[in-house]
């Protein structure tokens, strides 16, 4: 789908430490405090386990795990953004919630040449907002890099 570059994008944002991430507002279903899960018997590390969502099942991912320097203290109060990949949901587990912004295409910046570490490869692009950059996360990278450690360990 062509953006035009009058046309704005939503993007539902949240934190990681100091850094600012968003998904854009079509693929994300809700947003939810910390749910109970159900472990999965060898699993990756950045694979938390299996949330039952009204009878769906999610696996939920750990954002702040699969960025191994960025550790988020665990202090029960995650939160989870739960996005829509094809068929499948996932709960992305992240460190405080934003709100929803509104970009232009004009805004986006050079893909993350600056960028280093784990979070590059998670990154589709990134949008000047003023003092900060957000980046704008890859869900499908995210998730596939989560469920890739297994084969890396």
């Amino acid at each position: 789908m062509a953006v035009h570059e009058k046309q704005q994008i939503q993007f539902a944002t949240f934190w990681i430490q100091e850094l600012l991430f968003g998904i854009r507002v079509a693929e994300v279903q809700e947003v939810l405090l910390d749910q109970p899960m159900t472990p999965i018997p060898l699993a990756p590390r950045a694979v938390l386990g299996l949330l039952n969502l009204r009878g769906q099942i999610a696996t939920a991912v750990d954002l702040p795990a699969m960025l191994s320097q960025m550790q988020e203290p665990d202090d029960g109060s995650g939160k989870n953004v739960i996005v829509r990949l094809d068929l499948e949901l996932v709960s992305l587990r992240v460190g405080r919630i934003g709100g929803v912004i509104e970009v232009l295409p004009t805004q986006a910046r050079p893909h993350a040449d600056g960028i280093q570490g784990p979070v590059k490869d998670l990154i589709a692009g990134m949008y000047e907002l003023g003092g900060t950059v957000m980046l704008w996360l890859d869900t499908e990278a995210a998730v596939k890099i989560a469920w890739g450690e297994a084969h890396a360990s």
